[in-house]
C-alpha cells in the first residue's frame, strides 16, 4: 500500500475478515483466480467510488487502473518473469507491464 491509501476499518465490511485475510483465502481456495483486488473508495475533498469494475487480466497488462493493492500468487509472478526485486519503486507497474 501506499501512504495515501487505507483500509477500511468499518466493522460491517470487515466481518468477515480484512481484505487481506479475504484474498489469500480466495488465492488459497481457487486456482482459476489469478488476483484479487478490491473496490476502491476516493476520500478526502471527495468521497466516491473508482475502480468499482471487474479488473481483468487484459486491463492489467494494459498497466489500467493496477491498483497497489492487489494481491497475487508470488510464485506466479516470479514464474512469469513478472517480478524483480531490484526495482525501488512503481513495482505494481513494473508487475503490470
Amino acid at each position: 500500500m501506499d501512504a495515501d491509501d487505507a483500509l477500511s476499518t468499518d466493522k460491517n465490511i470487515i466481518e468477515n475478515g480484512t481484505y487481506a485475510d479475504r484474498a489469500i483465502n480466495i488465492l488459497s481456495s481457487c486456482y482459476d483466480i489469478s488476483f484479487v483486488h478490491p473496490m476502491t473508495l476516493m476520500f478526502g475533498e471527495e468521497n466516491k467510488l473508482i475502480n468499482n469494475y471487474p479488473l481483468t487480466e487484459s486491463l492489467v497488462m494494459q498497466k489500467h487502473h493496477v491498483p497497489t493493492w492487489i494481491v497475487y500468487r508470488k510464485e506466479e509472478a516470479l514464474c512469469a518473469n513478472l517480478y524483480s526485486e531490484a526495482i525501488d519503486k512503481w513495482q505494481d507497474w513494473s508487475f503490470a507491464g
